[in-house]
């Protein structure tokens, strides 16, 4: 990326930010090692508290120092952005690999399970190749990548509200319960089929865990919906203004991205991780439709599609192949539920705005409250869970509090 790095700020019209991209490559390199730490060791070893202590940290750093910058200064530079992100990135990191090797330092005199076998190298070769194929092949559909095609073909000023709207995607979807949840249920889903080797188990428990993924994705997207113009402006400072349903839209990516690492885990966990790079490699086909969408003059709903149909074809590729080799099977009927729910939220809650208040905070507040107790009260009537699995919720709550 050094190498190529003037070359490509010189395709991109961004030379003028030559020393700021040389600082970034710090931070990929620092994020690099920090990713390798804790989504391969930290994880599956549930080391989970070392991870949120460190992410908090590099999170704190970021926002205080942002904070005093910005109450101190008439205007934050970006160069002062970049440094304070290296500083933080690293800082993160040390505090991330001093709690690794006091962890694996403290568990190295403990034996392991009694007949145990090791996975051999190459079947272990095998399926992280297969794993980094499919991260590769479906990179040219997403958000991150488009935005340089939009930064070529669409303008700075597309480039920017694209940008900042993929930006509050990404803080949505790294938040969500589901995301910060899957460290944990991962481990859950490997340990129980490596111990009974039954798939339709394994299909019980990643349906019940893509439920609740959708459970709480849909009205993220339908609070979106009904009031991401307004709190878009109200967060760009009015400076992006107008953006309409593109917001909404974007984030109704999230529903096949939700689902998506739990067809991963399943078609790892059983030992056909080559079914991701096929799926993948099928999910290219979305990146025709970029060009197709520009020269359509569908402006930024030209990426938002192609994310969306990329997202669509990997989970299409993959479900199909599950279902030949395990007979998997989704749980149509409650996603349909649970979109149904959501949906109504939206038609319902998207019309009578002229009953909210103007300012900005009381109405977007109002509209929060409105759209949770209304998707709670129609989820409870029409139970997108079956009884089994509100018992089973129900254990692991301790007490008989889901009744969705």
């Amino acid at each position: 990326m050094g190498a190529l790095l003037q070359p490509y700020l010189a395709l991109a019209g961004l030379a003028e930010y030559d020393s700021i991209a040389w600082l970034y490559l710090i931070v990929i390199f620092s994020d690099g090692l920090t990713r390798l730490m804790t989504t391969s060791l930290l994880d599956p070893l549930m080391r989970q508290g070392l991870v949120r202590v460190a992410t908090g940290m590099r999170q704190a750093i970021m926002l205080v120092v942002l904070l005093g910058l910005a109450f101190t200064q008439d205007a934050v530079r970006f160069v002062q952005v970049a440094v304070t992100e290296v500083a933080a990135a690293f800082l993160a990191t040390s505090l991330v690999l001093a709690g690794l090797r006091f962890h694996l330092v403290r568990i190295r005199s403990q034996s392991g399970a009694e007949g145990w076998v090791e996975p051999r190298v190459g079947d272990m070769w095998r399926s992280g190749l297969h794993m980094h194929a499919s991260y590769l092949l479906t990179l040219p559909c997403s958000p991150q990548a488009l935005v340089v095609l939009v930064t070529r073909t669409l303008g700075a000023e597309a480039a920017a509200v694209f940008g900042f709207l993929r930006a509050l995607y990404t803080q949505i979807a790294n938040y969500l319960p589901a995301t910060l949840l899957f460290s944990l249920l991962r481990p859950r889903l490997v340990a129980g089929f490596a111990a009974s080797r039954d798939a339709k188990a394994l299909n019980r428990e990643a349906n019940l865990a893509g439920k609740l993924s959708l459970f709480v994705v849909m009205p993220v997207i339908a609070y979106i919906g009904v009031a991401g113009e307004t709190l878009v402006d109200w967060l760009s400072g009015g400076r992006i203004a107008q953006t309409g349903l593109l917001f909404p839209g974007l984030l109704l990516t999230l529903i096949p991205l939700s689902q998506r690492q739990l067809l991963e885990t399943v078609a790892v966990t059983t030992g056909h991780a080559q079914m991701c790079s096929v799926a993948a490699a099928f999910a290219l086909v979305a990146l025709l439709l970029f060009p197709a969408g520009v020269k359509l003059d569908l402006g930024l709903w030209a990426p938002v599609l192609t994310i969306a149909l990329g997202q669509m074809l990997f989970n299409a590729g993959l479900v199909i192949g599950l279902r030949r080799a395990l007979a998997y099977r989704m749980d149509w009927i409650g996603g349909f539920k649970i979109c149904l729910c959501a949906t109504v939220v939206f038609a319902v809650l998207a019309v009578p705005v002229f009953l909210l208040p103007a300012a900005p905070m009381p109405r977007l507040a109002t509209q929060l409250v409105a759209v949770a107790g209304v998707y709670l009260v129609l989820t409870w009537m029409i139970k997108p869970f079956d009884r089994e699995e509100r018992e089973r919720l129900n254990r692991f709550l301790g007490r008989k509090i889901w009744l969705w």
